[in-house]
């Protein structure tokens, strides 16, 4: 009930209130009561004086997830035991929940399905040992794209869909990124590597000390293959501007937690624009939503991990 009457009334609430003030400036201005430059301010203050109904919005939404993944525990824990009838194997666990890669192309051996599951349940301790097995017989790239990579993309699938949350995403991106440094290591043995995708740079805006977000994007998007600058929390907008002409970053990416802070990210992406114009920026974070994103000159909004790195995979490839 909350979602199909609460969040749309808030939202009609919000642009009600920012086209009434439109139509009543206009009517100023063309009586030569209100300039053309003072009704643009003007939108831009009713805009941001619009937001604290949009983070209501969604920390009602917040609060109706939590809400629904503890009914679903409960529900879980008060369901009747099973009768123990004996040993049953299973040889698939449904779709998408077995071993069988992405797309229902399956894996190829024993191996790349250990590793796989590995992933998807999110036990790191063993995985390193099956990467190193699966290196005796293949080459790195290999177990990047044909293991690695599906993977997390199944994870990905699991978390959009709403049967993965925020702990397992973690957990199965920790085991993926134990498998990554495992290839690394032996291919630095090997005197070789492997080559990244594409260089990013990530932070937390200038004000703003919040950075798990951050430090979670940058596990997936390391883990998928590409090169991440985190130049952290709290950073200034021309130091970050500095590091993406420096290093020539094709992408982007700024995080921010608190509405005071989006005036920061406005002056970053300002900056990004007038000194790295070759640069496309993502942006993210509790206060965010596509139509601030717009407002502050980014190219894309990412409303999660998951989301940053399908941005990053149309940028890079």
């Amino acid at each position: 009930a909350y979602a199909s009457t609460m969040v749309p009334a808030t939202v009609a609430i919000s642009y009600t209130n920012y086209a009434v003030v439109a139509v009543v400036g206009a009517a100023l201005a063309i009586a030569g009561h209100m300039g053309v430059g003072s009704l643009a301010s003007y939108l831009v203050f009713v805009r941001q004086a619009a937001m604290p109904i949009n983070q209501l919005t969604q920390l009602g939404n917040f609060m109706l997830t939590a809400l629904a993944g503890a009914e679903r525990v409960f529900s879980v824990m008060e369901e009747p035991a099973e009768k123990d009838e004996g040993t049953v194997t299973l040889e698939r666990a449904g779709a998408g929940d077995g071993a069988s890669g992405v797309g229902g192309a399956a894996l190829a051996g024993e191996l790349e399905r250990r590793a796989y599951d590995l992933v998807l349940s999110g036990r790191k301790g063993p995985l390193p040992e099956v990467v190193r097995e699966l290196l005796a017989s293949h080459d790195a790239m290999y177990c990047v794209n044909e293991v690695l990579i599906p993977a997390l993309d199944e994870v990905g699938e699991r978390f959009e869909s709403g049967r993965f949350f925020l702990p397992q995403l973690m957990a199965s991106a920790e085991a993926a990124k134990a498998g990554f440094d495992e290839i690394r290591e032996h291919q630095a043995g090997a005197g070789a590597g492997v080559a990244p995708k594409g260089r990013i740079a990530l932070a937390t805006v200038k004000g703003d000390i919040h950075d798990i977000g951050k430090n979670i994007v940058r596990m997936l998007l390391e883990n998928y293959g590409y090169d991440v600058i985190d130049l952290g929390r709290d950073v200034d907008p021309q130091d970050f501007c500095d590091a993406v002409v420096r290093d020539h970053v094709p992408l982007a990416g700024l995080s921010a937690l608190m509405t005071a802070t989006v005036p920061a990210m406005a002056e970053t992406i300002a900056l990004l624009r007038e000194q790295a114009p070759w640069c496309k920026v993502m942006v993210g974070g509790a206060v965010l939503n596509p139509e601030y994103a717009e407002m502050v000159g980014a190219d894309f909004y990412a409303k999660d991990a998951n989301e940053s790195a399908r941005i990053a995979e149309q940028v890079l490839g």
